[in-house]
């Protein structure tokens, strides 16, 4: 039952046509993701689907019956005003919806957090709340921008859970990988001139461009092989005709003869002409930014020596009693919930902030380049070329070529699809995409030891990811990244810390075998005696009776919070039993 159908959209900004002739249809129960680089316009299409932006052309039909649920990928909510109040008034007048309680205790918002302002909540819990304001008015349709990009791995798991368990249609707008092979059913991918549809996850959809380019280029190989034969073919016949004319003199015989040859040429001549016609041209492969480090320095064998640490926010411990060794070459990813301490954990690594207790050792020759997520170490006032030249020379050694310098950049720049005018471009006026790209060539202009990054895949393409993942997995150097990215901790760390209430576990292992572990841990915690195919059914049976109770009336705060943390705790082992 098709619930949702765009006809032959197109969309213009000024004189540049964002895309046209887009045509697509969702039925009841898909989940569909809604793929394209940075700028393609998959926003513009949500907003034209939502009404919020009006075509230039063609319609958007959604069944009248359905009710539609949209999240942005930029959430605005009055400064002053509580989660639980929006998540009320999302539902006002609305007929069976659901418990605005239930909604955010869905999406992990505390009893606490509910009743806090919104302008003092972090991003990760406005994306929460903008997924349970949503959610609260139990849609039929769900229309998702970038619902994972604040997202921290609960947060992301709870999300997928949900959707795996929407009986409605879902369109997705999504970077993440990992979330997208979770959940995608479908692939719309988003281009100037239309849409075209892809069946199954991203990694099938992956699947099956490679097969068609390589197919595309096989079909190119033939083409030219053929071109070259015909024409080789022609050249052989018209010289052979050339040679036979001059020989047959006033012979008729041979004089027809030669004609004949000639007739033959010209036979060929329009086989190649229909050839022409029906060129098979070079596929062109989407462009991503081309990415490489410069070697690291060889430096000591220690990095980094934390004994005893520990830092405090306030009277809240963020975390305690830490012993953490990173040697040169570690890769080391640091994860855990939003706002648990990562990022202070990192700086304090750095030496940017002091711990509350304990030691930190860092090597003397250690040269490292730090990337913050919000990209804070920018100055708004330079231009791309400058913040890149900024950069360079503080590895340069002094009288260094200019000239050199500056063509060095620009082709790294370039490389970075900053090309032309863009180089001139202010810092204040870029998208946090081009920011991202900023900072990055600021990472690969200079020689480091390490190299310390702070959610760096926030805000980019999957193809800036692909190319960053590829660049930072074969680089020699020591490497400490903060990231809700599985994709891409799995592909660049070798070593996994993780926060849970106040500690900090270290693993040596990839994040896969993190994973893993945790699983392991998850299935011995629930106890030897029961067979996991029957724990699976009994998690989901539990999950479904506490989700039924948070819809009800409690007789006091503190058996609702229990309820709550009772529903997040078993949702997440649910989750880790699904994925083992």
């Amino acid at each position: 039952m098709v619930v949702l159908k765009a006809t032959r959209l197109s969309k213009t900004y000024g004189i540049e046509t964002i895309f046209k002739n887009a045509s697509f249809d969702i039925s009841l129960g898909e989940r569909v993701a809604l793929f394209g680089p940075n700028g393609s316009g998959k926003s513009t299409l949500l907003r034209l689907i939502t009404g919020d932006e009006e075509p230039d052309d063609g319609q958007v039909w959604t069944d009248p019956k359905m009710r539609v649920g949209y999240v942005p990928q930029k959430l605005e909510f009055p400064e002053s005003a509580t989660p639980l109040f929006l998540c009320q008034v999302a539902s006002l007048g609305l007929p069976d919806v659901g418990n605005a309680e239930e909604a955010l205790s869905r999406f992990g918002i505390s009893k606490k957090m509910r009743m806090r302002r919104v302008g003092t909540l972090s991003a990760g819990e406005r994306t929460r709340l903008g997924l349970a304001c949503a959610w609260v008015i139990r849609p039929d349709i769900l229309l998702l921008d970038e619902p994972t990009c604040h997202l921290d791995i609960e947060g992301m798991e709870l999300l997928t859970d949900l959707l795996l368990s929407h009986k409605g249609a879902a369109l997705i707008v999504s970077h993440d990988r990992r979330f997208l092979d979770d959940v995608a059913m479908r692939v719309l991918e988003l281009a100037p001139d239309g849409i075209r549809s892809f069946t199954g996850n991203y990694s099938a959809y992956r699947m099956q461009k490679e097969a068609e380019l390589d197919a595309q280029m096989k079909a190119h190989i033939h083409y030219k092989r053929e071109e070259r034969r015909l024409e080789a073919r022609i050249s052989q016949q018209m010289e052979w005709f050339r040679s036979a004319h001059r020989s047959a003199g006033q012979n008729d015989f041979l004089r027809a003869k030669a004609k004949k040859g000639a007739r033959r040429a010209k036979a060929t001549a329009k086989r190649l002409e229909r050839l022409r016609k029906e060129k098979v041209p070079k596929p062109k492969a989407s462009e991503s930014p081309l990415m490489q480090t410069t070697p690291a320095d060889k430096t000591g064998v220690r990095m980094i020596l934390m004994e005893g640490a520990a830092r405090a926010f306030g009277s809240t411990p963020l975390f305690e009693d830490l012993d953490l060794a990173v040697s040169r070459g570690d890769h080391l990813g640091i994860i855990g919930p939003n706002g648990c301490g990562k990022t202070t954990l990192l700086r304090t690594m750095l030496g940017s902030e002091s711990l509350t207790a304990g030691t930190v050792w860092r090597s003397p020759s250690c040269r490292f380049f730090y990337m913050d997520q919000h990209y804070e170490t920018l100055d708004p006032n330079l231009t791309v070329l400058e913040a890149i030249m900024e950069a360079q020379s503080r590895g340069s050694a002094p009288g260094n070529d200019r000239g050199k310098q500056i063509q060095a950049a620009r082709d790294l720049l370039a490389s970075l699809l900053f090309r032309g005018a863009d180089v001139h471009k202010r810092i204040s006026v870029l998208s946090w995409g081009e920011r991202a790209r900023v900072s990055i060539a600021r990472m690969l202009i200079s020689n480091y030891d390490l190299i310390a990054l702070d959610e760096p895949t926030n805000n980019l393409d999957v193809q800036s990811r692909e190319a960053i993942e590829s660049c930072l997995a074969e680089w020699k150097g020591t490497l400490v990244v903060v990231s809700h990215d599985r994709r891409f901790l799995e592909h660049t760390c070798n070593m996994i810390a993780a926060f849970n209430s106040g500690q900090v576990s270290v693993f040596p292992g990839t994040y896969g075998e993190w994973e893993e572990h945790r699983k392991l841990e998850a299935a011995q915690a629930i106890g030897p005696a029961q067979k996991q195919g029957h724990t699976v059914l009994e998690l989901e049976h539990r999950l479904a009776l506490l989700s039924a109770k948070l819809s009800e009336k409690f007789q006091s705060d503190e058996e609702k919070v229990a309820i709550e943390e009772e529903f997040l705790a078993t949702a997440r082992t649910l989750n880790r039993l699904r994925q083992k």
